[in-house]
């Protein structure tokens, strides 16, 4: 009985001790599944959570470069409208420069016959001192109107120029000297030239004009005194600078800079600033062709023109000029102060389709010592040379009716009498001082309106340069 009961012991025993093995084994099996599946899980929500961060970066990254895009579009769009606006002002002023240039013209014309009259006028009074002050004060009102069609023609981009080499160094030196005394004692100038500065390509005359006008309306702005800049500097203006302007070409520039410390320019001020009779100034006390003149200058000349300005700092405008070729800047002789030569009876051809203006030129040259004929038409002037008449000189407006131009009418009056000398004169620059290739004309041009002496000075050089 002891002996089973210790079998049945020991079997329920191994029993137990077999079911405690398997649950163990079990809850070990199940412990490394759970561990197998945590560790699954893990990693599953770790790849969620770098895939979810992948795509947070990949949208704030496609976000940032869509703000980015928006920015260059304002950017590309606030440059466009820029430009657009530059356009307009460019435009705006060519209209304006058009028509300044056709009143400039006739009114040359018109000037041509005054002055032609006072000149003679003046010489006849010789004898009548009070007349004659009265004649050349009427000559000299004249002339001031010759001035101001100059300017008009500035602004129409189509004032003759002489162009040549220039060294801005070497002539500021004794710019600055006059402006010192012109400006005044409460203007201070200082100078900052450049060294190795290139020689610019430019109207020297013009180019002293410009500065003139530059100083004043510096001195202008400077009401209780200040300091006036002059630098000069090399300057290389690439693609990207003249692609955001109208009209500039990008290459070399040779810069005059003119800075004042005075009231400064609101933005809307500068924005007009170049366009023709803008001015702040008072009634009677500016004519609002200053910069607008200094403007036309610097683009017929291939150049720039900018304005910066800040309210109660100052202004600083730069003028930049197209670099020249050449390295042997020289200055222009200045021409002996003669009495007018003479005419030695020579005939002269008169060419122009103003009836009164041609009758005063033909009265002139007189006046002068020559024989004059006179056509109001290039064809009148070509049927008097088939005709057998010989001429020692064609002087012949550039602008004729009937199709032919007096550029036109020289060629074929050389060609019908060999040896024949040529004048050019015109009221109007331009288009009209090139031929149909667009190259310059070869012969000699004088601007109307002109005065005696320079009328004399002229015939006589040309009719005695070697054919």
């Amino acid at each position: 009985m002891a002996s089973r009961l210790w079998q049945t012991s020991s079997v329920a025993a191994v029993v137990a001790v077999t079911l405690l093995i398997a649950l163990a084994t079990l809850v070990a099996r199940m412990r490394d599944r759970a561990q197998v599946e945590l560790r699954r899980r893990l990693k599953a929500e770790t790849d969620e959570r770098e895939r979810a961060q992948g795509v947070l970066l990949e949208a704030q990254r496609s976000l940032a470069a869509v703000r980015q895009s928006e920015q260059d579009l304002e950017h590309a769009l606030a440059d466009r409208q820029a430009i657009e606006a530059q356009l307009r002002h460019a435009q705006k002023l060519e209209a304006v420069g058009q028509l300044t240039g056709g009143v400039a013209h006739d009114f040359n014309n018109l000037l041509g016959v005054i002055i032609g009259n006072l000149d003679l006028l003046l010489d006849g009074l010789g004898a009548d001192p009070a007349r004659a002050a009265l004649v050349r004060e009427a000559l000299d009102a004249a002339m001031r109107g010759a001035d101001l069609t100059k300017r008009l023609l500035a602004v129409a981009r189509q004032q003759p120029l002489s162009n040549g080499t220039i060294d801005l160094n070497a002539r500021l030196p004794g710019l600055v000297a006059m402006l010192r005394r012109t400006l005044g004692e409460d203007i201070q100038i200082s100078t900052s030239l450049a060294e190795g500065l290139w020689p610019a390509r430019a109207d020297a005359s013009q180019v002293e004009d410009a500065l003139l006008n530059l100083a004043i309306n510096a001195r202008d702005a400077m009401a209780g005194g200040g300091l006036l800049t002059i630098e000069t500097a090399n300057a290389v203006l690439d693609p990207d600078f003249a692609a955001a302007r109208a009209e500039v070409t990008p290459g070399d520039y040779v810069v005059l800079s003119v800075t004042d410390t005075g009231d400064g320019m609101p933005p809307e001020v500068v924005e007009r600033a170049t366009e023709p009779f803008f001015t702040t100034k008072p009634m009677g006390e500016g004519t609002g062709l200053g910069l607008s003149m200094i403007y036309g200058f610097a683009k017929q000349s291939g150049g720039h023109l900018s304005i910066y300005s800040q309210l109660g700092v100052g202004t600083t405008i730069r003028l930049y000029l197209p670099r020249s070729d050449y390295t042997d800047a020289s200055e222009e002789a200045l021409r002996p102060d003669n009495e007018p030569p003479a005419g030695g009876g020579e005939t002269i051809l008169v060419v122009d389709d103003n009836a009164d203006l041609r009758r005063v030129v033909v009265r002139r040259l007189s006046h002068l010592g020559y024989r004059c004929r006179e056509a109001g038409s290039g064809r009148e002037a070509l049927g008097m040379i088939a005709a057998g008449e010989r001429f020692d000189l064609l002087f012949t407006d550039v602008g004729l009716p009937d199709g032919m131009s007096g550029h036109e009418l020289a060629i074929q009056a050389k060609q019908a009498q060999p040896g024949l000398k040529v004048l050019l004169t015109t009221g109007y620059a331009g288009a009209d001082l090139r031929d149909a290739a667009g190259e310059p004309y070869r012969l000699p041009v004088l601007r109307k309106p002109y005065l005696s002496e320079e009328l004399a000075e002229t015939i006589r050089g040309v009719l005695d340069a070697p054919a």
